[in-house]
C-alpha cells in the first residue's frame, strides 16, 4: 500500500525539529519497514534531529490512503479523488482555529479519523464524532531503578522547556521557587532558556543525550495543560523516571499516569508534597503499562493500516 503523509498548509505545513515531525518521520519508517511505500507531502523541511528520507511536494498520483496531519490539511487533502482520506490528530491545533470550528470541520469529513490519545477519542465521541485510538508507540528499551530512595543525595527534576503556554513552564519556574536549592534541576527544549535556576539545559538534544538526560532524572514533571499524547513523559518513564503530572483532562498524560502508576496532583501543595515523598515503587507499574497498552511504534502502524484497509 502507498501511503502518503499530508504536511502541506502553505501557513501551517512543514517539518521542523518537534515532537509533532519526529513522530510523523518515525511513524513513515515503521510503515517503511512493514513494506508500505510511504512519502511525506510538505513544502518545507527544517528537520535536523535524524536523517531522513527527502520529502515531497505533490502529492504522488500511486497514492492509496492520504492523511492529514494537522487539522487545516483536511481541507487541503479534500481536493483528491481515487485514494482513501484520512486524519490522525496528534494535537487538536486549536492555535490554528477554534475548538467549534475544529468540530464542525471533523463532522463534515467523510475520510477516517484516527487520534494519539484517549481524552480526544472521548471528546469527539460527546460531540457525535467517531475516531479510532492510534498511539504513535514508542522505542522500549527499558531502565530499571531501585525501589527507594535514601536520601543520600539531591533528587534530579527534570522538565521539558517551552514558551508555548499549553507547555506551562511557569509551573517548573514555581516549583523550583519553592523547593530551593536541595534539588537539581535539569530541562530539554528546542528553544534558547534563560532561567538562571536550571543547573542543566540541552538545546536540541540528539535521541542518545535526550536518554542520558532521562536517566538522570529521578523525577519527571508534567505540568503541560493541552497536548494530544504527551511524549516525554512516557519517554521519561521508559528511562526509570518517577512521573509527576497534574489532573487536567488534555494534559497528553492520561493514557499512562494514573495514581498506580504516577504521583497525579490537583495543585501546586500536591506536587511539593508529591516530590518531597516520592513513591518510586510507582515507575515499574507505569513502565509494564507502557508494555502492555501503549506499545511499540511497530504495533500501532500495523493497527493503523488495519484500520486503513477496512
Amino acid at each position: 500500500m502507498n501511503i502518503a503523509f499530508y504536511g502541506n498548509h502553505p501557513h501551517w505545513g512543514g517539518l521542523a525539529n518537534n515532537g509533532g515531525s519526529r513522530t510523523i518521520l518515525l511513524s513513515a519508517e515503521v510503515l517503511r519497514g512493514l513494506g508500505h511505500g510511504v512519502k511525506i507531502v510538505t513544502h518545507t523541511d527544517r528537520f535536523t534531529w535524524f536523517p531522513h528520507p527527502p520529502v515531497v511536494k505533490k502529492v504522488p498520483k500511486d497514492t492509496d490512503v492520504l492523511i492529514a496531519i494537522s487539522i487545516s490539511d483536511i481541507k487541503e487533502i479534500q481536493k483528491y479523488h481515487g485514494m482513501k482520506l484520512a486524519y490522525w490528530a496528534r494535537p487538536f491545533e486549536t492555535w490554528q482555529m477554534d475548538e467549534e470550528k475544529i468540530i464542525r470541520k471533523l463532522k463534515k469529513f467523510s475520510g477516517i479519523i484516527m487520534c494519539n490519545s484517549g481524552w480526544q477519542v472521548d471528546f469527539l465521541l460527546e460531540h457525535g464524532i467517531e475516531s479510532h485510538l492510534i498511539f504513535s508507540g514508542q522505542d522500549l528499551s527499558y531502565r530499571d531503578r531501585a525501589p527507594d530512595y535514601t536520601g543520600e543525595f539531591k533528587l534530579s527534576i527534570g522538565c521539558q522547556y517551552s514558551t508555548k503556554p499549553r507547555k506551562n513552564w511557569k509551573a517548573f519556574k514555581k516549583l523550583a521557587g519553592i523547593l530551593g536549592s536541595d534539588y537539581e534541576y535539569v530541562a530539554f527544549g528546542s528553544e534558547k532558556c534563560k532561567d538562571k535556576f536550571v543547573d542543566t539545559y540541552l538545546r536540541n538534544p540528539s535521541r542518545e543525550k535526550l536518554n542520558d538526560l532521562y536517566r538522570g532524572m529521578d523525577i519527571f514533571y508534567c505540568p503541560n495543560t493541552t497536548e494530544g499524547f504527551y511524549n516525554p513523559g512516557i519517554e521519561a518513564s521508559i528511562q526509570g523516571s518517577l512521573i509527576v503530572s497534574h489532573t487536567e483532562w488534555r494534559n497528553g498524560c492520561g493514557d499512562y499516569c494514573s495514581p498506580p502508576t504516577a504521583h497525579v496532583c490537583r495543585s501546586m501543595p500536591e506536587v511539593v508534597d508529591a516530590i518531597k515523598n516520592p513513591d518510586f515503587t510507582k515507575v515499574v507499574r507505569m513502565q509494564k503499562l507502557i508494555r502492555e497498552k501503549i506499545g511499540t511504534r511497530e504495533e500501532n502502524m500495523k493497527k493503523m493500516v488495519e484500520i486503513i484497509v477496512q
